[in-house]
């Protein structure tokens, strides 16, 4: 079954939207539900009233674990100023994880992080970044295979390879 032109699907809990999907094309499978979709917009909503809204060419739904997945010029942009660009985004329901996966750049007002791969617990704030981690902020530069931080990178655990330079300079 396909539908078009702006089709929204969404999840909720105790009264609350969890996420909302919108799409150009949705396709959905009847067998198992499970959904593809063409040009997608995503929003993730956090207890602490915070949004995260994604877009992408290409995504899906798996519907008995209610997982999302997004590629395809992926851009993310929450409503407390954080950016990220990746090449994938997976949203895993059971855990209420969103990774950020392949090429992922994360801007912040004072700070830039790239990585392989960042996972981000929407609920702590909390975010691990690992594989090929860069962190650049005005004070600070530092680089290693595994970074863990919450309040957006101004306290973080770098390890594996950690190299830091305060002052800014490298």
């Amino acid at each position: 079954m396909t539908y078009e032109g702006g089709t929204t699907i969404s999840e909720e809990k105790d009264g609350k939207t969890i996420w909302e999907l919108t799409a150009d094309k949705i396709t959905v499978t009847l067998e198992n539900q499970n959904a593809e979709f063409k040009n997608v917009v995503a929003k993730f909503y956090q207890d602490d009233g915070n949004m995260i809204q994604a877009t992408a060419q290409n995504g899906s739904l798996h519907r008995e674990q209610k997982n999302i997945y997004l590629d395809g010029k992926v851009a993310v942009e929450s409503s407390d100023g954080k950016r990220i660009t990746c090449e994938e985004l997976q949203w895993n329901n059971e855990e209420h994880l969103l990774s950020a996966i392949g090429n992922v750049d994360l801007e912040t007002e004072d700070s830039k992080l790239t990585a392989d791969r960042v996972d981000f617990d929407p609920g702590s704030n909390n975010a691990i970044a690992t594989g090929r981690v860069k962190l650049n902020r005005e004070d600070i530069k530092a680089s290693g295979d595994r970074l863990e931080t919450s309040n957006d990178f101004k306290k973080f655990l770098l390890t594996g390879n950690a190299h830091i330079v305060k002052g800014g300079s490298n």
